[in-house]
């Protein structure tokens, strides 16, 4: 009867193959996971951050636009002359973000919110909703879990709510 030496679990190239191609197989889903995930979060990063310099831009021009027309220091968005303060905020907000920001991307007027914080401070929020690459993967990977994504305005699992406000003095 021949015996089984040492030599018997040796790894024979093609065996080694083998387990390479499996354990290739194991890990990719994982690597294409993180690949996605970091592209996701880098493009949604990046929106966030144009809009936050938008809002900023847009709240500077207001702040001192609101002072000249009042004369007073006080905040007045009422009448004629606020109405069109805050459309030609809307316009330069809406201007920036897609200078800077995704083509396909867009901020609407009803995305903006206007109020006077005191009688000395403006505060402008923004409610943006950001289409993620992969639509609506989202969803079903979070349906795998047994949880459910709802966020208001946006589609659910389609796209991720930004919520950005800034308060500025008026000047």
């Amino acid at each position: 009867m021949k015996s089984h030496g040492k030599n018997c679990w040796k790894n024979t190239p093609s065996r080694s193959k083998g387990n390479a191609l499996v354990e290739l197989a194991l890990i990719m889903p994982l690597i294409l996971l993180i690949t996605i995930g970091l592209i996701e979060f880098s493009q949604a990063y990046m929106q966030l951050n144009n809009l936050n310099k938008s809002i900023r831009d847009g709240i500077a021009y207001l702040s001192r636009v609101a002072v000249n027309q009042t004369g007073n220091g006080v905040v007045d968005f009422t009448g004629t002359d606020g109405l069109a303060m805050i459309a030609d905020t809307e316009d330069l907000i809406q201007e920036n973000f897609h200078a800077t920001g995704l083509a396909s991307v867009s901020l609407e007027d009803t995305d903006i919110d206007f109020a006077a914080e005191g009688d000395d401070h403006i505060r402008v929020t923004v409610i943006y909703c950001h289409p993620l690459l992969l639509g609506d993967m989202l969803s079903s990977v979070s349906g795998f879990f047994g949880a459910e994504l709802n966020f208001s305005n946006c589609a659910a699992g389609s796209e991720i709510p930004f919520n950005v406000t800034g308060i500025y003095r008026v000047l």
